[in-house]
């Protein structure tokens, strides 16, 4: 299992989600992210923010951008829904 470090623009989303979302986007950091981090051309996609190569998680409720750095560590940099961009960086 990958140790997951929550950046502040996805600790920013984190903190404005009902628990009940923020208990769901838990799951999918903990069961999907931690356990098979690996661009899989479906759900997860590398994403290029120059110079950069990260991977966009995308399901139906959310997505979330993310680096498995060292193979032992996932950096979660951003989380939002579909209605918005994904970047890394937070809003844009």
């Amino acid at each position: 299992m990958y140790e997951p470090s929550i950046f502040a623009p996805a600790k920013k989303f984190l903190a404005q989600l009902d628990p009940a979302d923020r208990q769901k986007v838990g799951r999918i950091i903990d069961s999907i992210l931690c356990y098979d981090p690996y661009i899989d051309g479906r759900t997860k996609i590398p994403i290029v923010f120059a110079p950069a190569v990260f991977t966009l998680y995308v399901d139906g409720d959310y997505w979330i951008v993310y680096r498995l750095v060292r193979n032992v560590e996932i950096h979660i940099y951003n989380i939002g829904t579909p209605g918005q961009k994904p970047t890394w960086r937070g809003e844009e």
